[in-house]
């Protein structure tokens, strides 16, 4: 009974494992290439690609990416008093808002919680900081400027050209 109560558990940790570590991409691929094979990130996809932030990310340059699924964006018209931003100049403040130079890996992100006292600012491509910590269950989470928090999914992925995290919620920058 024990040995079959620890296997089940040892399978559980084992799914849970794999499902997280399931967005793992050719880290010989670029950024776009990876989110776009990623089918629950096509939606995000399309905005990279609609706003030509897609253009941005392949500029030979080192980016993170917090990528929201596809459920963030049905997720969005749900919430009361927040909008999808509408024309192409705001929706490519929201592309870019999701977007940090560099390589922020986790173990950095977490350095810089820990030594800002809890929580960090760190500045997007679009211009506007967001804000990142620690839920009470360690949860990475990140505020944006509305102070909506969004709960990074995955842990980090690298790509040719810096990292990717999926997010359970879409960032929406000063408007």
């Amino acid at each position: 009974m024990r040995t079959s109560n620890y296997l089940s558990k040892l399978s559980l940790v084992a799914f849970l494992f794999l499902g997280l570590n399931a967005f793992a991409q050719d880290n010989s691929k670029s950024i776009t290439s990876n989110i776009s094979s990623a089918s629950d990130l096509s939606k995000f996809y399309g905005l990279l690609e609609t706003t030509q932030a897609v253009d941005l990310l392949n500029d030979g340059n080192a980016y993170t990416v917090f990528a929201p699924v596809n459920d963030a964006f049905e997720g969005l018209k749900k919430e009361k008093y927040v909008n999808m931003p509408s024309g192409n100049t705001k929706l490519r403040a929201m592309a870019t808002y999701h977007i940090l130079e560099g390589n922020w890996t986790l173990e950095k992100i977490q350095n810089e919680i820990k030594e800002k006292g809890g929580r960090t600012m760190v500045k997007t491509v679009e211009g506007t900081p967001l804000t990142i910590s620690n839920d009470s269950s360690g949860n990475l989470i990140i505020v944006d400027h509305l102070g909506r928090g969004n709960v990074v999914m995955a842990t980090e992925n690298q790509s040719s050209n810096g990292l990717v995290y999926k997010t359970k919620s879409i960032l929406l920058p000063i408007r």
